[in-house]
């Protein structure tokens, strides 16, 4: 039984599968926004972490630098993806088989899009062909020129096939700013694809001036620029900022201008006021346009409940790996309402008060430092552990270790250095043995200068309570800033 359903010609065959390609084009899009947006959650985690890691191990901890690797890696991506979502998104126009197309884009050396300048043919005469006409860039730095010839001229195509042509960039004062090497012909039907990086310290050259028979517009339009924008860093709730943008001001009009304030409302002109109904912070946009293209700057607005309670942003510490005896400064950037106090703790049983302070830790170890914030309307704490090391410099440092103390009691044994004739002539004391029978005489150059200047041959004593010597080592040492000696001793 024959079929009366009318098949479809090659023509819209071609048509749906055009409309499937636009499709799957948005689909890509769409995949790399969704893409884009698990990038910036997995990286205010990772910074959450870093922040975390840094204040219970410090900047150098190799865990918190392995967590600065990623977060440099995540960079790249997220600029990658930034890169690919805006060609994703570049609509090339639509052309048949009596168009010819040259697009691209003009890009800076960190290939980021350059816009407002113009892009016109040239032919070998370096002169303006008027009937290809010219575009500007876009703010992804994207163009497009096409040529259909007009069929109702006597000549159908004006514009010789083997006649060279050079793409050629112009600023809105028709200097020169880049000439492609490679020239360019018109072929119906086809599309040519340039991407062109822009050398920044390429001299700028003046084009021949026009003649009669080749009229070139005195100056090309001139894409708008946003040159600053201006926007509360805080505001209350409900309280009114004031924001203001200027634009270039020889920007060829018509000019739109809008402000997005991040809460969904909008506003146009380059002055404008606004208030927020809830607290948080908010990226103020805005945006100018003219047929060059548009170009946009955002200003990030936090606006604050009347009293807000603090919140301990960062706590630093400087040197992050401090020595015994030598200062150590604390830092915390803190938010809330005033008026806020600060407590510290060390950990080594002092305190200090101010957002700033300065703090000297008499002995080495690990210390837990604690920081207290209060306002009038709530408390943060912040915890991280100082790791404090013994500095030999500037001190002379005599270790060992007492054996064969069976029978005695540790606390009733101490040792010493004297010189060879048994007498403690520079004052230096004896120090008690721990649990394990070590001991540790420690000099300092500041304390004993008499001592280091004469650098005596000393000899390590075992000593009982009454100051009796219980024995004497036969090796000897001489004393000097930053050396380390050892010294073990046997009780008989």
């Amino acid at each position: 039984m024959a079929s009366n359903q009318k098949q479809p010609g090659l023509e819209e065959k071609l048509q749906a599968v055009d409309r499937g390609i636009d499709c799957l084009d948005q689909a890509r899009s769409q995949g790399l926004e969704r893409l884009q947006t698990l990038q910036v959650i997995n990286n205010t985690l990772l910074e959450r972490e870093q922040q975390r890691l840094s204040r219970k191990y410090g900047a150098t901890h190799p865990r918190t630098q392995k967590v600065n690797q990623r977060l440099v890696y995540n960079q790249g991506v997220r600029q990658e993806l930034e890169r690919e979502i805006e060609r994703s998104q570049i609509q090339v126009p639509k052309t048949d088989d009596q168009t010819w197309l040259v697009h691209g884009r003009l890009l800076t050396a960190e290939l980021k899009g350059i816009s407002g300048l113009t892009l016109s043919l040239f032919d070998a005469e370096n002169r303006w062909v008027r009937q290809l006409g010219f575009t500007c860039t876009d703010s992804r730095g994207y163009f497009a020129i096409s040529y259909s010839p007009d069929p109702n001229s006597p000549d159908p195509n004006p514009i010789p096939a083997d006649q060279p042509l050079t793409l050629t960039v112009t600023d809105g004062d028709r200097q020169i700013l880049h000439q492609e090497q490679t020239p360019l012909f018109v072929r119906l039907g086809l599309i040519d694809s340039r991407e062109i990086i822009l050398d920044p310290n390429a001299e700028p050259k003046t084009p021949p001036e026009p003649d009669d028979e080749t009229p070139v517009p005195d100056v090309f339009p001139k894409a708008v620029q946003v040159t600053s924008i201006q926007a509360p860093a805080q505001l209350k709730v409900n309280e009114v900022g004031n924001f203001s943008a200027e634009i270039n001001p020889d920007s060829t009009p018509p000019v739109t201008t809008q402000w997005q304030f991040g809460d969904g409302a909008t506003a146009m002109g380059l002055l404008a006021q606004h208030s927020y109904a809830e607290a948080g912070t908010y990226r103020a946009v805005f945006t100018a346009s003219n047929q060059c293209g548009r170009d946009s700057k955002s200003a990030d607005v936090q606006v604050r409940a009347d009293s807000q309670p603090p919140m301990i942003e960062t706590v630093t510490v400087q040197p992050e790996s401090p020595t015994v005896g030598s200062p150590v400064k604390f830092e915390a950037t803190v938010q809330g309402s005033p008026p806020l106090s600060f407590q510290w703790k060390f950990g080594d049983d002092q305190m200090a008060q101010g957002a700033g302070v300065t703090h000297t830790y008499d002995r080495p170890g690990l210390f837990t430092l604690a920081l207290t914030v209060t306002n009038p309307v709530g408390t943060a704490t912040a915890e991280r552990e100082i790791r404090v090391t013994s500095s030999e410099r500037g001190f002379w440092v005599v270790r060992g270790r007492v054996t064969n103390l069976a029978n005695r009691e540790f606390a009733t044994v101490t040792v010493g250095l004297r010189n060879r004739a048994g007498e403690d002539a520079f004052n230096l004391g004896t120090v008690p043995l721990d649990r394990e029978g070590d001991f540790t005489l420690r000099y300092a150059v500041a304390e004993f200068p008499s001592l280091f200047e004469a650098r005596p041959m000393l000899f390590l004593i075992v000593q009982d309570p009454t100051g009796r010597v219980l024995v004497r080592s036969n090796e000897a040492v001489q004393p000097e800033s930053g050396k380390r000696d050892r010294m073990d001793i046997a009780l008989p």
